[in-house]
């Protein structure tokens, strides 16, 4: 089996309890969208192409390593880029399908795109394939979210995913990395701009050290995989499940961001 490990910096512009989850601007909850942007979407975006606020993380997903039965392997699909496709978002519904923590990402198709080649699937949430509104009540289980991690080793693999050695200074340097857009905004003469620099510098909180794991077969349930181009070695298997894990966690709420960092798993064949 060759698995791919796969990290980067994801956006969802998505409301907070106490708003309802549409909410499209932000009221109550910890998040909002800022003058000038689009409304909130909750979307989960692995690429940029988003609002893309400024400061903040870069926003892209890339294979950062391959392997096979275990031993470190070259692989033409490292820095390849992994998509989520098709509008996926956290189906929580406040409470309505799952609490925070344990929500279904729906729906789910997984890309990988790289050195010419695209494969990806997605997955099936049962066998009738509905939405979580339609799935038996025991079927989202399956993909749902293991519930939200806390602690000094999950605080310190954070940092080691995403480079933060220190929370309070990240904290601090984009405090001050938004004094500086704001005072540009208002030079400028751009009012849109300095409102939205004033409500994120009064709403500004850390990166969250807490994360949220999630694990299960994509194609469990049927329907097979898809692949453009050519791979050395052996196939890619389409129709065997592709076995996934990964975590979804250091929430930037300033910059609705958060980090990805997670192992593919696909089956091979003799060609």
């Amino acid at each position: 089996m060759l698995e791919l490990d796969f990290g980067g910096w994801f956006e969802c512009r998505l409301a907070t309890d106490p708003d309802p989850f549409d909410e499209p601007r932000g009221v109550s909850g910890t998040t909002f969208a800022c003058p000038g942007e689009p409304d909130l979407d909750r979307v989960i975006r692995f690429g940029p192409r988003g609002a893309g606020r400024r400061p903040g993380p870069e926003v892209g997903v890339r294979v950062t390593g391959a392997s096979r039965e275990g031993r470190a392997v070259e692989h033409p699909l490292t820095g390849a880029a992994v998509r989520l496709v098709g509008a996926p978002r956290f189906e929580g519904r406040n409470g309505l399908l799952g609490t925070p923590g344990t929500e279904v990402i729906d729906p789910f198709e997984l890309a990988v795109e790289g050195a010419g080649v695209r494969l990806g699937r997605r997955d099936r949430l049962d066998a009738q394939d509905g939405s979580p509104l339609e799935a038996a009540p025991d079927a989202p289980a399956r993909r749902a979210g293991g519930g939200i991690e806390r602690g000094v080793a999950v605080s310190a693999e954070i940092a080691r995913a995403t480079g933060i050695e220190d929370f309070l200074e990240h904290r601090l340097a984009r405090a001050e990395a938004i004094e500086r857009a704001l005072a540009a905004a208002r030079s400028a003469g751009d009012r849109v701009g300095a409102a939205g620099f004033e409500r994120r510098r009064a709403a500004l909180g850390a990166v969250a050290r807490m994360r949220v794991s999630y694990a299960f077969a994509v194609g469990e349930w049927g329907g097979a995989g898809w692949l453009e181009g050519d791979l050395p070695g052996p196939a890619v298997d389409l129709d065997a499940p592709w076995p996934l894990r990964f975590w979804m966690g250091a929430w930037d709420g300033d910059a609705l961001c958060g980090f990805v960092s997670g192992r593919l798993g696909l089956a091979e064949r003799v060609r």
